[in-house]
């Protein structure tokens, strides 16, 4: 079984993102790394079928990640801490556990990372 765009945009929106066509590149980009990376790490030339869904979030994790870093969430999404209104000045918070940067970092960095005890029972041994 493969991974298909069509199952990382359905991904990709139950977790709040909905792809548009600007996004086919970036899409097919993840798959195919994500899918590069659990190959490299099993040592085997296919995705067993049992890591799909590991697969599907770390595709989904590697997108997400790119659009962060692309400008996808800015600076300015965290709670206002302070407004001034001479010479207009408005601080927000991007450091606490509310933020949405924050939260936004912790889902992409569970979403990226494999968990060993799943992909333990693929891994192959490599000479």
């Amino acid at each position: 079984m493969t991974l298909t765009p069509e199952d990382l945009k359905e991904r990709l929106k139950s977790l709040g993102y909905a792809a548009t066509e600007e996004d086919q590149y970036l899409l097919g980009f993840s798959i195919s790394k994500s899918e590069q990376t659990i190959k490299e790490y099993i040592n085997t030339d296919i995705v067993p079928d049992g890591l799909l869904y590991d697969w599907t979030d770390m595709a989904a994790g590697e997108f997400l990640h790119g659009k962060f870093l692309s400008g996808l969430a800015d600076e300015e999404s965290g709670p206002v801490t302070s407004i001034k209104e001479g010479d207009v000045s408005v601080n927000f918070d991007t450091s606490g556990e509310g933020s949405s940067i924050v939260k936004l970092k912790q889902l992409v960095g569970s979403l990226i990372v494999l968990d060993p005890t799943k992909v333990a029972h693929y891994r192959r041994l490599k000479w």
